[in-house]
């Protein structure tokens, strides 16, 4: 009977999760990468990725999205026109264009009367 050495099946160490790898994986997810290619940047296997880091590719996108949020609006009450004019456009209703109407609400009516009624 043949005998295995020792340490012939250990693998790899065990994966310890890092802070740096929850933020890349925060920005990535929330940017739309995929679990495969976070695995990959980080250099683990998918498995691995799930199994140490479930509640943060979770919440990856609403925390991206929520940091991206309190950015902008901090720019934009600092001052920061852009993101002013974005905000208002994108969160308020804000349009540039402007719409004529008639009467209550209704289509505008032209009437046209003496010399340009001949055009």
């Amino acid at each position: 009977m043949k005998r295995r050495a020792k340490y012939a099946r250990e693998g790899r160490p065990e994966h310890v999760p890092t802070e740096a790898n929850r933020k890349l994986i925060m920005i990535a997810i929330g940017m739309g990468a995929t679990q495969d290619d976070v695995a990959e940047e980080i250099g683990i296997a998918k498995h691995t990725l799930a199994k140490h880091y479930r509640e943060d590719l979770d919440m990856a996108t609403a925390r991206f999205q929520t940091k991206l949020r309190i950015r902008a609006g901090v720019k934009a009450l600092a001052g920061d026109r852009t993101m002013q004019i974005f905000l208002l456009k994108t969160k308020c209703g804000f349009r540039e264009t402007s719409e004529v109407v008639g009467e209550n609400g209704g289509p505008v009516q032209i009437i046209i009367s003496g010399d340009d009624a001949k055009l």
